[in-house]
């Protein structure tokens, strides 16, 4: 082969190399794009559910005994969990609450600590007023775990607090979870229902059991 021969065959092989980087980088960077919209979009569509099952729980805890609803949801990535919980104190963010969870390979959430992500309520308090406060609040954070990021969305319900003169009364949703506590993957129920209502030393605790089918 001439000279001339071996540098058009050098250069087609260079081209086609370049050509392959730049395929490759292209799908590398187009993977990462889609992942990050997916995560972003699942995570915007599950906060939304949690605030319809705030809503519904809301409802249910004035409706009265056996009163119950029905909302539907896909987890197609993470996992959702209820924990059961009672009278909250010292801010304890480990129970009463219903949870979705995402691992990431960066952070969503910039806390570390649990933090208000909840665009109606700032007051994150255990004890919060009865009149103009509400029973749950969407709190965020983030924990890494290796490499990876764990975050949290989790709608915590908490103690509401109204002055009766001598003292105050405490409303307290208790959340009380069916028999499947955690699912991940798939479309699901999630049901609510009023188990009843308990007055115990200016404390009224109304339970509401979740069960995701």
């Amino acid at each position: 082969m001439n000279t001339r021969g071996q540098a058009e065959a050098l250069s087609l092989i260079l081209i086609v190399a370049i050509l392959l980087v730049v395929i490759i980088l292209t799908y590398v960077w187009g993977r990462g794009l889609f992942e990050s919209q997916r995560t972003r979009s699942t995570v915007d569509y599950v906060t939304s559910k949690l605030f319809e099952i705030r809503g519904a729980i809301l409802a249910v805890s004035h409706e009265g005994v056996n009163s119950s609803r029905v909302v539907q949801l896909d987890v197609p990535v993470g996992e959702l969990i209820v924990l059961n919980g009672t009278f909250c104190s010292s801010n304890r963010m480990s129970e009463n609450l219903i949870a979705f969870n995402i691992t990431t390979t960066s952070k969503l959430i910039e806390s570390e600590d649990w933090i208000s992500i909840d665009p109606t309520e700032s007051n994150s308090s255990c004890n919060a007023g009865y009149e103009g406060s509400s029973a749950s609040v969407l709190m965020g954070k983030t924990e890494k775990i290796g490499t990876s990021y764990t975050n949290s969305y989790s709608l915590w319900f908490r103690n509401l607090t109204q002055s009766n003169g001598a003292s105050n009364n405490f409303y307290v949703i208790n959340i009380t979870p069916g028999t499947t506590t955690k699912v991940s993957g798939g479309s699901h129920r999630v049901v609510v229902r009023n188990a009843g209502t308990t007055n115990v030393s200016y404390t009224i605790y109304t339970s509401i059991q979740v069960d995701i089918v």
